[in-house]
């Protein structure tokens, strides 16, 4: 009867400890900075990407999945469908079933990423790569007046100057600085 109870006790002990739960570290001083982005597998302007090439982005800590997976957009809006997976401190971007062919993809992994102890990334991080043979070579820059330390602005482009009942086509954010830019978007008239 003790060997059962013993046996019993133990299970029980090693299934209740067993339970992973993502939590940061203790001890040590306060994190206070948020994860820096410190490896990927493309680069910005990126051209002939394979169908099935997924997009792997390497972080200096680890991160908290659902703050990566509300951070993620990519444009142009509902043309690839999207899986993103967070591996720890990796983001890992794959096209369901493919990537468009000779298409220009503009990614953004905004602001909202954080770590496990919600510290957010400085700066947003955009991106443009195609899938075919060429890719341009624009580049909008601004600066948000009156952006106070630790507000967020978005920028949005759109075919009409009344967005609200346009469709969005491309949008980014202003970093800490307040300092916005989007590179390689194809030549037109934005608002």
């Amino acid at each position: 009867m003790f060997r059962v109870i013993t046996f019993l006790l133990t299970l029980f002990l090693m299934l209740y400890t067993g339970c992973a739960s993502q939590q940061a570290p203790g001890g040590g001083p306060e994190d206070k900075t948020g994860p820096l982005l410190v490896a990927q597998t493309i680069v910005d302007g990126a051209t002939d990407l394979q169908p099935n090439e997924n997009l792997i982005f390497h972080f200096s800590e680890v991160l908290d999945p659902l703050s990566v997976k509300k951070a993620v957009t990519l444009f142009p809006l509902n043309r690839t469908e999207i899986e993103v997976k967070v591996r720890r401190n990796r983001v890992i971007i794959k096209p369901k079933p493919a990537w468009d062919e000779s298409l220009i993809y503009l990614l953004l992994l905004d602001r909202s990423i954080s770590d496990l102890r919600r510290n957010n990334t400085q700066s947003p991080l955009s991106l443009a790569f195609s899938t075919g043979k060429k890719i341009p070579q624009t580049h909008l820059s601004g600066y948000v007046s009156g952006l106070k330390k630790g507000e967020e602005a978005t920028i949005i482009l759109s075919q009409s100057a009344d967005s609200l009942y346009q469709k969005v086509l491309y949008r980014t954010q202003a970093n800490e600085f307040a300092l916005w830019s989007l590179k390689r978007v194809p030549e037109g008239v934005y608002y």
